[in-house]
């Protein structure tokens, strides 16, 4: 029993184990609130959309390489890591023909030298949609198309994506 004039204070390990169990909650609340506002779903609908209308979108491409070459693909046709053709995506049919061009807003922007920039940011290519994967970002490149728009050291670049029809069988 305490005296009137004590207060009564928790022991410090009784306490830590509820303040971490709180803090965990809210990162793994937050983690799945963020990844609802901002994962595939949404992206995918906005693409989606773009490819109805015919109009650019923005995203996020990455590239495969080593992995997957020689391997099949979702059109049946093998890997091939150096040709500059080919990229995987979940939003657009196979077959789809894109007109990409990277954009500003990539995580290693700053580190292009001027060269770069200038060969990087004033180029478009043409990739088909060959492939299907286990990814939420918009594209995965093979390694050749990522080169001719960035460097693969970089990984990850941002992107417009311009659907301009569908290849011929």
């Amino acid at each position: 029993m305490l005296a009137s004039n004590q207060s009564y204070k928790r022991a410090p390990e009784r306490v830590a184990g509820p303040l971490v169990l709180g803090a965990i909650s809210a990162c793994v609340l937050w983690s799945v609130a963020a990844a609802r506002l901002d994962g595939a779903p949404r992206a995918t609908r906005a693409q989606a959309a773009a490819v109805g209308s015919g109009g650019a979108t923005t995203g996020i491409a990455t590239f495969y390489a080593d992995d997957f070459n020689g391997r099949p693909m979702a059109d049946g046709a093998a890997f091939d890591m150096d040709d500059p053709t080919t990229t995987a995506a979940n939003a657009w049919p196979l077959g789809t023909r894109l007109r990409l061009r990277r954009l500003p807003g990539s995580p290693w922007d700053a580190t292009l030298t001027p060269a770069e920039r200038t060969r990087f940011f004033n180029r478009s290519i043409e990739v088909v949609v060959r492939d299907r994967g286990a990814f939420t970002h918009a594209l995965d490149l093979s390694r050749a198309a990522f080169a001719q728009l960035g460097r693969p050291d970089e990984g990850v670049i941002h992107i417009s994506i311009e659907p301009i029809g569908a290849t011929e069988h």
